[in-house]
């Protein structure tokens, strides 16, 4: 079967990038297509060593630097490339990849990851300037293309935003993939070598410091987190991670006890969430991959009432909602080195998923 897979921005591999790369474990010879990105994004880890065929913008000086402004111009994008010779094509959006040109005999798979943040619920934070009314014929557009023939959201939460946005909801929800072989492997070294898995509440009390990761763009809970730490000038923080909100975030915590990273490596990242008291997971997130790690990795959240985490988050279980109610010492006591409380999140592994794409795939192909 001929596959095509369209994404986004393919710079780093984040949570898209690594969904696409677990669809590309089930069809390594598709094609990818994308608006920009660089090579070899997939190489080492999926071994996909197939050209990825970017769009023109991706020829545009400093793109990787200043893609998010030729965002106006991607629909264009979607008329530009042939599709002709495919048989299935999976757009992964996150903007207007649902929105491209299929020929009627080719079979078009959605997964929806959100609907653009940057159009509708935060269009004001990431367009502060513009005239919300620039916005219209974008959304427009953005709600009444939809050429596929069957769409999937990663979470609930997605689901009830496309109906909100959109006036319809998925065929179905499809969960992302959560690597826990890797992370398996990481717990299983920390546990052997400092044998802190007996006495793991008490280590972490110990350590007390709370981490970030991912947290220095509009949708991360920014805010949150800053009144956060200013509430709690006695605890550690660490942050993982780039964005366009950390200088901000540098310049307003200077005072405190914080710890701005930058990128770590995945291992290093497993590290500082094993050793961490809690993890932030104040943004509305869609899904929020990293929060089903933390939980893996024994680790409770401090999350927000809404977002895509409510998938997997259960209150006063393995984290607690940052509310007026919240309360420091009743969060640095919970306990999560419980089988129980580990469970539900098997659903969310790299088996799960592809069978799950598998069976969508297949009764689509077959219909």
């Amino acid at each position: 079967m001929r596959v095509a897979i369209i994404g986004n921005h393919l710079w780093k591999l984040r949570g898209a990038e690594r969904l696409i790369g677990e669809i590309l474990t089930l069809y390594p010879n598709a094609d990818v297509f994308a608006y920009c990105g660089k090579q070899g994004l997939w190489e080492e880890q999926y071994k996909y060593e197939r050209e990825i065929r970017f769009s023109p913008i991706n020829k545009l000086p400093f793109i990787s630097k200043l893609y998010k402004l030729m965002i106006p111009f991607e629909p264009l994008a979607n008329y530009l490339w042939d599709f002709t010779k495919y048989d299935l094509v999976i757009s992964v959006s996150s903007s207007f990849q649902k929105s491209i040109f299929v020929p009627n005999e080719v079979k078009h798979l959605c997964i929806v990851l959100t609907p653009a943040r940057y159009l509708w619920d935060l269009s004001s934070k990431y367009f502060r300037w513009v005239p919300q009314i620039l916005l219209k014929p974008f959304r427009f557009f953005d709600s009444n293309t939809n050429q596929f023939d069957y769409s999937v959201a990663i979470s609930e939460y997605v689901n009830e935003r496309m109906g909100q946005y959109w006036g319809f909801k998925a065929d179905s929800i499809l969960y992302p993939p959560v690597d826990f072989e890797s992370i398996g492997s990481y717990k299983n070294f920390a546990t052997a070598d400092s044998n802190t898995e007996n006495d793991l509440q008490s280590f972490k009390a110990f350590q007390r410091y709370i981490l970030g990761v991912n947290c220095f763009d509009q949708n991360n809970g920014y805010e949150e987190i800053i009144k956060f730490v200013k509430e709690h000038p006695n605890i550690s923080f660490k942050f993982i991670g780039e964005g366009t909100m950390r200088k901000k975030m540098e310049v307003e915590l200077r005072e405190l006890d914080v710890e701005l990273l930058g990128w770590v490596s995945e291992q290093e990242k497993y590290k500082l969430i094993y050793e961490a008291s809690g993890l932030f997971n104040l943004g509305r997130e869609d899904f929020g991959i990293t929060g089903v790690e933390s939980i893996f990795l024994r680790t409770p959240l401090i999350a927000s009432k809404v977002g895509g985490h409510n998938s997997y988050f259960i209150n006063g279980v393995n984290g607690m909602i940052y509310d007026e109610d919240f309360d420091i010492s009743h969060f640095m006591a919970l306990d999560l080195n419980k089988d129980d409380i580990q469970s539900p999140i098997s659903q969310f592994s790299k088996g799960r998923f592809h069978q799950n794409l598998q069976r969508i795939i297949d009764d689509l192909m077959n219909n």
